[in-house]
């Protein structure tokens, strides 16, 4: 650390360096950089430590999930109906019990009918997507059934756990968005990504990593059972802005940096949740709401879904601030939206006085 004076640490900054940190970190207030150097933040220190508070408001709805939980009970097989296989007796069984036709299984969660069936001696629950794919079996009968609506923003990502039985929130987690340490705002993720050649890989890895620790801190209060804590949740809704989405799913966000601002995709999909490695039920999908044009992205088609302006008599001009800020303005007649980059004043992108919401900052 010829760059740094002083070059080693004093006693009372190794009081406050933790082992777990590593060989050569220093306490930035402690030292003079000297000339150039390369500086790693670990990760206690990193965005992860700010203040995040996103609290859900449920408003009535229709309840209609696309995954649903369906118990049969069959009588064991004899030798008189060996012809008959498991997955074939459970399609039959859906279809006469529950009116389900043209049901599938998803391959991976064939593999474990045989053992699910015997093991509730018979009587199992079957997790069916859109009433069309069985992405999970238990033994016994299962009531609950758990979904996660997840918000990826620029700077903020939070995760709501659901009931998807009831509606209700059972749990809210929220985290800085990790891949901050690549750039503050939409703009400057687009050009990491452009001018590193692994740019776009990390920060999807970096953002699913970070999505897969929401899901295992929202998941405390429940039962789980299962190879790992998220397994119980068989559904996941999730939107975020143009830049976010692409990045999340691994598209090349270069041409969304620069005019006309041409999306890789603009409707919604489904994604299997082993596809891109987020740990929840592997089976299960990923729904991706659409996006509109250019920054106006799925988090603004979730806002309008809930505000529902589109059926108003009145008026009405509804505003999400975050760095990538999107307004709303509209009635039943016709709702225009458009962005603008609000991080400068809401989120600390860029300012030169004050701080964001973190331990040490002034809240009150």
């Amino acid at each position: 650390m010829s760059h740094i004076n002083p070059p080693v640490p004093s006693e009372d900054e190794l009081k406050h360096i933790k082992p777990e940190d590593g060989p050569g970190i220093r306490l930035a207030c402690s030292c003079e950089v000297k000339g150039d150097l390369k500086v790693f933040v670990p990760e206690r220190s990193r965005a992860g430590k700010q203040v995040v508070r996103k609290a859900a408001k449920e408003i009535s709805i229709a309840l209609d999930p696309a995954v649903k939980k369906y118990v049969l009970t069959f009588t064991p097989p004899t030798l008189h109906d060996m012809t008959t296989g498991d997955y074939e007796r459970v399609i039959k069984a859906l279809e006469e019990t529950y009116g389900l036709k043209g049901v599938t299984f998803d391959y991976t969660t064939l593999k474990s009918v045989q053992d699910a069936l015997r093991e509730g001696q018979w009587t199992a629950t079957f997790t069916v997507w859109m009433d069309k794919e069985i992405i999970k079996v238990e033994p016994g009968h299962v009531d609950v059934c758990y979904g996660l609506a997840v918000d990826i923003g620029t700077t903020t990502c939070v995760g709501y756990l659901c009931d998807l039985s009831t509606g209700r929130v059972i749990n809210t987690e929220s985290m800085m968005n990790p891949q901050v340490p690549y750039g503050e705002d939409v703009m400057s993720r687009i050009t990491y990504a452009m001018s590193n050649e692994a740019g776009l890989q990390t920060m999807q890895d970096t953002i699913i990593a970070g999505l897969n620790e929401i899901i295992e801190k929202v998941v405390v209060e429940i039962k789980k059972d299962g190879p790992h804590p998220g397994y119980a949740i068989d559904d996941l809704t999730i939107v975020f802005n143009t830049a976010m989405h692409h990045i999340f799913l691994g598209f090349n966000p270069s041409y969304i940096g620069r005019s006309p601002f041409i999306p890789a995709l603009q409707r919604s999909i489904n994604i299997k949740a082993r596809d891109l490695g987020v740990a929840i039920n592997p089976a299960a999908y990923l729904y991706v709401l659409p996006i509109e044009a250019g920054f106006v992205g799925a988090d603004n088609v979730g806002v309008l879904i809930a505000q529902e302006q589109y059926f108003q008599d009145d008026m009405v001009l509804v505003i999400d601030i975050g760095t990538n800020g999107e307004l709303l303005l509209g009635n039943k007649d016709q709702v225009c939206s458009t962005s603008c980059a609000t991080g400068p004043a809401f989120e600390g992108a860029q300012i030169k006085f004050g701080m964001r919401a973190a331990p040490g900052a002034i809240e009150k």
